[in-house]
């Protein structure tokens, strides 16, 4: 930071900085100069990039490092907003600029694994003549959309039937059977997931049974992928004698604020499922049975019947709406919306009341 330069913050109007791709995102820069400042000019510039990366040992050879190193990148968003284009002397005192922008639609969620994330920030730029220039840097967060409706596995069920011994070695202790079912693949979030378990304990121990919501991220690079799993949620229902069966019913309640499956907007170097598996285990023993179902978390939830019959209807009338007025708009003029897409129309800078002294 400059001595010319206190303080300065890229504001937000959203205080958790977190947007839907898509929605439109306003907010202020914010300056306090103790002394004058030449400047050129002023640029907000919104930066969203996927990085990947890891580190694998080789055998060494000579002249070669005994490490290789895996990485990719992807840029998604790159957008620069001029908020004062001609080259000024701002006097001491507090500055206010305000901006006003729209997210692309296809932009992936932020998201941060074990060995890549997707991240975005808003950079300002106070370019100086003959000086370095001085910027600030706000992170800010995406979620990237999935509307389950135009994904046809969504609606369907899925199940899943497993048949393993718990234990091993020595120590198994006989066969145990799983089997879990979903009357529908696709949930949003926030949304109850409903299944339906059943557990055959044919072994000679009681046995802990358990859901649990995972996700699944695999990372690319160099043609080489990684994958990482881990834990969102987990249900316990409790546990099965041997020789017992087990029938449950329930629901997983609430899918968390989670990216959605392939991050929504999809991500070329990053991606991401989740699954729902029925988790029967044994105390003290790491051989668990799972019997998993892939699901697809989304941000649009599924419609009803009735609810895609009205939409339907409504998208008829509409057709037939613009058919009928079609010959009564020709000669008139169209108007472009172009609101969100650039800094507020006036962006001169803005001194305000109070100033430093």
């Amino acid at each position: 930071m400059s001595r010319d330069v206190q303080k300065i913050d890229i504001v937000f109007t959203d205080p958790g900085a977190t947007f839907k791709a898509g929605e439109q995102v306003s907010g202020k820069v914010q300056m306090e100069l103790v002394m004058e400042l030449k400047l050129k000019g002023i640029k907000l510039v919104l930066l969203g990039v996927a990085r990947v990366h890891w580190d694998e040992k080789r055998a060494y050879t000579k002249g070669s490092s005994a490490k290789l190193s895996h990485r990719n990148m992807d840029s998604y968003l790159e957008e620069t907003y001029t908020i004062m284009s001609k080259g000024d002397t701002l006097q001491p005192g507090r500055y206010v600029w305000p901006f006003n922008f729209r997210l692309p639609l296809y932009l992936p969620s932020t998201y941060d694994g074990q060995w890549g994330r997707v991240h975005y920030a808003a950079k300002l730029v106070l370019e100086r003549p003959w000086k370095g220039d001085i910027e600030f840097v706000r992170n800010f967060s995406v979620l990237g959309l999935f509307d389950l409706n135009t994904d046809p596995d969504a609606k369907t069920s899925a199940d899943n039937f497993v048949e393993s011994e718990v234990g091993s070695g020595c120590f198994k202790s006989g066969p145990v059977q799983g089997h879990l079912a979903v009357t529908r693949r696709g949930f949003a979030i926030g949304q109850d997931v409903s299944f339906r378990a059943r557990v055959n304990n044919k072994s000679k121990k009681k046995l802990n049974v358990r859901i649990v919501l995972s996700q699944l991220a695999t990372f690319r690079a160099d043609k080489q992928t990684r994958k990482s799993l881990s834990v969102i949620k987990v249900m316990v229902k409790g546990e099965v004698k041997a020789g017992e069966e087990l029938l449950w019913d329930d629901d997983l309640k609430a899918i968390p604020t989670v990216p959605p499956t392939h991050l929504g907007g999809g991500c070329r170097t990053i991606d991401v499922k989740y699954s729902l598996t029925l988790v029967v285990s044994r105390s003290n023993s790491s051989n668990d049975v799972e019997v998993p179902v892939e699901i697809i978390i989304g941000t649009v939830p599924l419609r009803s019947i009735s609810e895609r019959r009205a939409l339907s209807s409504s998208s008829s009338s509409q057709s037939q709406g613009q058919a009928q007025g079609q010959g009564q708009s020709q000669g008139k003029g169209q108007q472009s919306d172009v609101e969100g897409r650039q800094i507020s129309e006036d962006s001169r800078p803005r001194k305000s009341q109070s100033s430093i002294k």
